[in-house]
């Protein structure tokens, strides 16, 4: 029951905004990350080069926010009494913008980031926890296109890659200078731990 009232200040707080450029649109989904700043997993900066910037709407973020808001949904009834916060309709908002903004239908999966360049159909491991959620924000139609794209283009044995082969920017290989690795971190590095993500998916 102590959750409602931080959910309810949460709600607020990112209505205002805070740290790192976080905060959420007027469309009810969260925005983060602004200049040099890297606020997702993916967050290598090498000085003043940031190989993966993802500053706007991240795809697994904003699926947790989504199912952030319909689990509280789930337990208002139940324990607040005090907080009178739609979660119903804030939730709703959040799916409609989700769905209207992510949906890549040239390539059967979820865009990577919402930002304006071209990182946002960029096609990686992160949309695979949207749809391993419980709550989902799309069609079961949609939901196998994501899981058949994240197999044919990420999947390996060890893990997920973190950026389509296909991808101009891909590096095939980790190693060498430290420069050298920080660049391809994130840009075609297999990691295991999405995998998790992929199997409650799949």
């Amino acid at each position: 029951k102590e959750a409602f009232p931080v959910m309810k200040e949460i709600i607020t707080w990112y209505q205002k905004g805070t740290d790192f450029g976080i905060h959420m649109a007027d469309d009810g989904l969260i925005m983060a990350g602004q200049g040099y700043d890297q606020v997702t997993w993916m967050d290598v900066r090498v000085e003043d080069i940031l190989p993966t910037p993802r500053h706007g709407k991240p795809v697994e973020i904003n699926a947790y926010w989504y199912n952030a808001l319909r689990i509280m949904e789930l337990f208002a009834p139940v324990c607040d009494t005090e907080n009178n916060v739609d979660y119903f309709s804030q939730a709703a908002k959040v799916k409609e913008s989700f769905c209207r903004q992510f949906w890549n239908e040239e390539s059967g999966c979820l865009k990577d980031v919402i930002s304006g360049t071209e990182a946002d159909n960029q096609i990686r491991c992160n949309q695979i926890w949207a749809i391993s959620l419980p709550f989902s924000l799309l069609s079961k139609e949609q939901e196998k296109q994501v899981v058949e794209t994240v197999f044919r283009k990420l999947y390996t044995p060890y893990g997920l890659r973190t950026l389509d082969p296909d991808d101009a920017q891909f590096r095939p290989f980790y190693g060498g200078a430290q420069l050298d690795r920080d660049l391809a971190y994130h840009q075609g590095t297999v990691w295991t731990f999405p995998m998790g993500g992929y199997y409650l998916a799949y």
